[in-house]
């Protein structure tokens, strides 16, 4: 199986990356079986291997850049025509509602959705006319306050 992770930048790929591999034991790969290649120097995108299964983490080039590579990288069709089971957000919160987040986001993918904060199952038809569920999920970062990832970072160290 393969999960799909989009974030914003290299830092949040090479953040996550680094924690897999060393904390849950991933590996890093050369390719990735979705064959989704950078466009520009702003994205970023690096494939970890577990147990047969592949992650595939996409810096999308910023923050107000999800719908743009959704549409590049032809996710929603991905999505239907590959053996994808999951497909995770991760954004920081900045200045915006969660609500308004989600909106947007949901409004770049077609025939799924995303959820702040849990897990959500849709049912699709593959290529073939076959169900297929996508597990799909919103994670927004800090959760109770406006800020980014470097600020949850740097709160964490603060108490140490």
């Amino acid at each position: 199986m393969t999960e799909l992770v989009l974030v914003e930048g290299l830092s949040d790929v090479q953040l996550i990356s680094h924690y897999l591999q060393n904390v849950y034991g991933w590996k890093y790969e050369q390719e990735n079986g979705l064959k989704i290649r950078p466009l520009d120097k702003h994205e970023h995108i690096e494939s970890l291997s577990k147990d047969g299964n592949q992650l595939v983490l996409c810096g999308v080039g910023g923050n107000g850049n999800f719908g743009n590579f959704v549409k590049a990288h032809r996710i929603n069709e991905m999505i239907t025509e590959e053996d994808i089971s999951s497909l995770m957000v991760v954004t920081d919160r900045d200045d915006m509602s969660k609500a308004r987040i989600a909106r947007g986001i949901n409004d770049s993918l077609d025939k799924i959705q995303v959820k702040e904060g849990q897990w959500h199952n849709s049912v699709i038809r593959d290529r073939f006319g076959h169900d297929k569920n996508i597990s799909t999920y919103l994670l927004i970062i800090p959760t109770s306050e406006c800020g980014a990832l470097e600020r949850v970072i740097i709160n964490a160290l603060k108490d140490i």
